[in-house]
């Protein structure tokens, strides 16, 4: 018993030691102990190859990193990239990239004076940016804008077609008024005349109808005439009139479109319709096939134009739109020239002769 007491003792007095220890500097502990020995042996750095330091090393290595960049950059700006085929990245600028019915560009009249009465005059020696930069040559671009401003179908539409109905409407007010000052008295002869006065008026707004469809007519005609020299750099232009009473609100339109495909389709639907015609069909050959549907697309270029601009001819986009009869072809938005010129002319509904008229 006395042994096994001073065991305990003893060890008492060896756990007091190390706690003292531990409060004088830890030296006791075996986890500090481990602390000491190694893990891995150190492996010495491979040699540097002769005429390169550790600074020839940073910069491969910054030259790599700007080289990621770079590429991640291009891949957001539309490049495309086989990194594991080992192709080279390719780039395509989308601004560059001309689709059909793009608006090129809107050539507004110079002169400011008078624009109810004067016609308006355009600059034909100063070519558009834009227009340049379509391919178009400074000498058809002059010969383009001379030949529809100079002409007289031009003037005459410009001047007539948004004034000859309401000044005719003013002036028979204007008669109206001078038959009732004149007849102070009344009577039947003011009736008389005043039912001659409503003849004469709806007789000269239909004859004001007529006049308005020659003008536009003309005016289609002139512009598919000016086309003939664009349409070899895939440009067409129209007229648009953007004012009611002003003359200086009529802008020439430049649109980038590539009529190849459309004279195709054009094409196959004249022969289909020659094919078909009655009494008998009919033969062309083909000159005047291709004559034919060159007309066709050039003298629906105005319309085609007007229609585009004022957006009737966009597919609809949501139900509460309608439906189209037809699909995207040759523009991803609008009916593509070959559908406005299959709905407008192969696909007429037939007129009685007072609507061919107007």
């Amino acid at each position: 018993m006395g042994s096994q007491k001073e065991d305990w003792i003893s060890f008492d007095s060896e756990l007091a030691k190390v706690k003292k220890d531990e409060s004088d500097g830890g030296g006791g502990d075996p986890l500090n102990d481990m602390n000491d020995i190694p893990l891995d042996e150190e492996k010495p750095s491979p040699p540097m190859p002769a005429g390169k330091t550790s600074a020839d090393n940073i910069i491969a290595e910054i030259g790599v990193t700007s080289h990621e960049e770079e590429s991640s950059k291009s891949s957001r700006k539309g490049s495309t990239e086989f990194p594991k085929n080992g192709r080279v990245s390719i780039e395509v600028d989308e601004t560059k990239v001309m689709k059909n019915g793009k608006n090129i560009a809107n050539i507004s009249p110079i002169n400011e004076r008078m624009a109810w009465i004067v016609p308006p005059i355009y600059d034909s020696t100063k070519q558009h940016p834009a227009v340049a930069a379509a391919g178009l040559p400074q000498d058809t671009y002059s010969l383009v804008i001379r030949h529809i401003t100079e002409d007289i179908r031009f003037k005459s539409y410009i001047i007539g077609f948004s004034r000859v109905l309401p000044f005719w409407i003013i002036f028979s007010i204007f008669i109206l008024l001078f038959l009732l000052l004149t007849s102070p008295d009344g009577g039947f002869w003011v009736m008389v005349m005043t039912f001659c006065w409503m003849l004469m008026l709806f007789i000269g707004i239909f004859f004001c109808v007529i006049i308005r469809k020659h003008l536009r007519i003309g005016l289609a005609e002139l512009v598919g005439e000016a086309n003939k020299h664009l349409l070899h750099y895939n440009l067409i232009a129209g007229v648009q009139d953007r004012g009611q009473l002003s003359c200086h609100k009529v802008v020439i339109i430049f649109m980038y479109y590539e009529s190849k495909e459309c004279i195709v389709d054009i094409e196959k639907m004249l022969r289909i319709a020659n094919s078909t015609a009655k009494p008998k069909p009919i033969l062309m050959t083909h000159d005047e096939m291709a004559s034919q549907c060159d007309q066709l697309l050039r003298g629906h270029i105005q319309p085609y134009i007007k229609s585009f601009v004022k957006r009737r001819l966009l597919f609809p986009t949501r139900p509460a739109e309608g439906v189209s009869d037809f699909r995207p072809k040759h523009c991803q938005k609008n009916h593509c020239l070959c559908q406005f010129v299959e709905e407008e002319y192969f696909n007429a509904i037939k007129r009685t002769w007072y609507d061919r008229l107007i």
